[in-house]
């Protein structure tokens, strides 16, 4: 799994500005089925943004709602259950004790929509000690 996540990483850097069509055909080509592919491009980005937040205020779900896309039944799950999540995590930490910066990757936590939805409201006025996310909705892979 680390591997896996790895090479995600390194796609996200390379391909700052891509798309998810983009992003999804670049793991692809990194040799990654679809379906894990898919998982990557959602649960490290959430990760990496969540250790770039860890200690200044933001309060996170530890769930996420996992969406089936044919019927839009969600359920709800743990993100620690996650192994991509959980690798991503270590991944991220491993990145920052390493010397990793915070701008150099900012491609990788800025494709959460967490990040997003903090961006937005840091905007409006509010403080990060203020912001309390609900969990994010993931649409479960689809073939």
């Amino acid at each position: 799994m680390e591997e896996d996540v790895n090479a995600a990483v390194e796609v996200f850097l390379a391909h700052p500005r891509a798309d998810q069509t983009a992003t999804l055909s670049a793991l692809a080509d990194r040799g990654l089925d679809p379906g894990d592919a898919w998982r990557l491009y959602q649960f490290v980005p959430i990760a990496f943004c969540r250790i770039v937040l860890r200690g200044a205020g933001v309060e996170f779900e530890s769930a996420y709602l996992a969406v089936d896309p044919a019927t839009m039944a969600r359920r709800r799950r743990l993100l620690s259950d996650e192994p991509v999540f959980a690798a991503a995590v270590n991944a991220a930490e491993r990145r920052f004790a390493g010397g990793g910066t915070t701008m150099e990757l900012l491609p990788v936590f800025g494709r959460s929509a967490e990040y997003a939805a903090i961006n937005q409201l840091l905007h409006q006025g509010s403080q990060l000690r203020d912001i309390r996310l609900t969990e994010p909705a993931l649409f479960e892979f689809a073939e």
